[in-house]
């Protein structure tokens, strides 16, 4: 998703009822700007950031939704 010529985060679409991400809190249009402290400015930062995923106990997702910020924080089970 760009903004004034600049990348602004990743925009979330076709998010279907009853899908993990719909349960995670996602919603269609929502930007996602950052996870983990990491801001998702390409394509290969997404792909670093994923691995780096792979063992973390809890995920905190930045993005905007309508305009506003909101944080969704997640913890993960083993």
């Amino acid at each position: 998703y760009f903004r004034g010529g600049k990348k602004q985060g990743y925009r979330l679409f076709s998010i279907r009822p009853g899908s993990v991400f719909k349960q995670l809190g996602l919603r269609n249009g929502d930007v996602i700007n950052q996870v983990n402290g990491y801001s998702l400015e390409s394509a290969d930062r997404v792909f670093e950031l994923y691995q780096k995923l792979r063992t973390v106990p809890s995920i905190t997702i930045k993005l905007k939704r309508r305009g506003r910020d909101k944080h969704i924080n997640i913890n993960i089970d083993a």
